[in-house]
């Protein structure tokens, strides 16, 4: 904030109390009758009275300024906090998308049946059978597959090869795309 606006109240205010003093100065100097010397003094007491009052709510609207300025910050941090929710989520997934693009692509070179599969894993959890190569996958049982679809939220086609393929094509096997 520039200086000149930070203080620019407190200069105003210093104006103000510079003319009353003046204006009571003048009054106490002037000669003349006490009517005119009444008449002259109203408009510095009226003035007086108004700083008085504006310096009496300072402690009150300071009050609220900070309870505003606490309920801000509140409001900043929750939204920050929400935001890096959303962003740690985001991260995640594209993680998540990285591994499983990655798992896809040496999964491509899966052609013969004792090639080695990279089994894409959904939140870290363990994988619901055990399965090492391509050979080991085409011999998988109905209830093995029912499993890995399952565990990869595929659609059951109720027919073991249509449930084979649909995880094969996931994993990115050749032979299931």
């Amino acid at each position: 904030m520039n200086k000149n606006k930070k203080h620019k109240p407190l200069k105003i205010l210093k104006a103000k109390m510079n003319n009353i003093e003046r204006d009571v100065t003048e009054y106490l100097n002037a000669s003349g009758n006490l009517l005119q010397k009444q008449r002259n003094f109203a408009p510095p007491l009226i003035e007086l009275s108004r700083i008085t009052q504006g310096l009496a709510d300072l402690p009150n609207l300071i009050n609220q300024l900070r309870t505003d300025m606490t309920n801000g910050f509140k409001e900043v941090d929750k939204s920050l906090k929400a935001i890096n929710k959303r962003m740690d989520s985001i991260e995640i997934r594209m993680n998540d998308t990285e591994t499983n693009s990655l798992a896809r692509s040496l999964n491509a070179q899966c052609i013969s049946v004792d090639s080695n599969i990279t089994w894409i894993r959904l939140r870290n959890e363990d994988l619901p059978i055990d399965c090492q190569t391509l050979g080991d996958f085409n011999r998988l049982s109905a209830t093995q597959l029912k499993k890995l679809v399952k565990y990869y939220g595929l659609k059951d086609e109720g027919q073991v090869e249509q449930n084979r393929k649909s995880v094969g094509h996931l994993l990115g096997l050749p032979a299931y795309a």
